[in-house]
């Protein structure tokens, strides 16, 4: 139950990710519901309730479950320090193509991130994250690069995205990896090793008023080969949908 709300709350902050600050201190609060494939064979597609959270005040900020502390906040540029559960993993009684695999589990990731107004092109942003487990579950590493473009008419927002996702073999083969312990006639020791993601994302504001906003969103995560080979894995890719109402205050 606890990985669930979690969960929940990290795909709110897909959904309130792109609200900015327009005074010194702020919250939006919202409830949606989203729809996300799960990679692993025999899991089906999960349906899950929304509660979003937006807080800024100075340089430190909550949106979803990530928190951070911004030390440099100049434009074009912020740099930010960052903190966030990492919401992946599995329990063997999913499905039975898990069978006899240990849990795999969440954990809580921390580093760095930096934000860059572009100089060309009218609300282009490139973001740069780059985190490491805190938890010592997995031992991973992963970092990514994003470039997204904001749209705005009134009270219509468009901001697609685009980025490249990579994650390190140790957090590859927590997730994705199958241990000697865990081989079964159907299913072989495998080690994904590093690889390299592609995501992609449209969201979509639209507001009755300055504090009411309905947020759709819409993502794409093309997985790399050396995930989509694991015997623990049927997709190709993984697509979400979701949709929220929002209130500032």
């Amino acid at each position: 139950m606890f990985k669930k709300v979690l969960a929940a709350v990290l795909c709110s902050l897909a959904l309130t990710g792109v609200v900015r600050a327009e005074e010194e201190s702020f919250r939006l609060i919202g409830a949606g519901v989203l729809v996300s494939q799960s990679p692993y064979r025999g899991v089906d597609n999960k349906v899950t309730p929304l509660f979003s959270l937006v807080w800024d005040k100075g340089p430190f900020y909550v949106r979803g479950i990530e928190a951070g502390y911004k030390f440099y906040d100049k434009a074009p540029l912020t740099a930010k320090v960052i903190i966030a559960p990492r919401l992946m993993g599995y329990r063997a009684s999913y499905s039975d193509a898990l069978s006899g695999m240990d849990d795999r589990l969440w954990s809580l990731d921390g580093g760095l991130g930096v934000d860059w107004a572009l100089p060309y092109g009218k609300d282009m942003t490139l973001s740069f994250k780059a985190v490491n487990d805190l938890l010592s579950r997995n031992d991973g590493r992963s970092g990514e690069v994003v470039l997204s473009k904001k749209f705005k008419h009134h009270y219509f927002e468009a901001v697609p995205s685009l980025g490249v996702r990579v994650l390190s073999s140790e957090l590859t083969d927590y997730y994705y990896g199958v241990e000697p312990s865990e081989v079964r006639a159907e299913r072989s020791a495998y080690h994904p090793g590093t690889a390299v993601n592609y995501v992609g994302g449209i969201m979509f504001n639209s507001g009755f008023s300055r504090d009411w906003i309905v947020i759709t969103r819409f993502g794409v995560e093309v997985l790399d080969a050396k995930i989509r080979k694991s015997p623990l894995v049927d997709e190709n890719l993984l697509l979400t949908a979701a949709i929220g109402l929002t209130r500032r205050f």
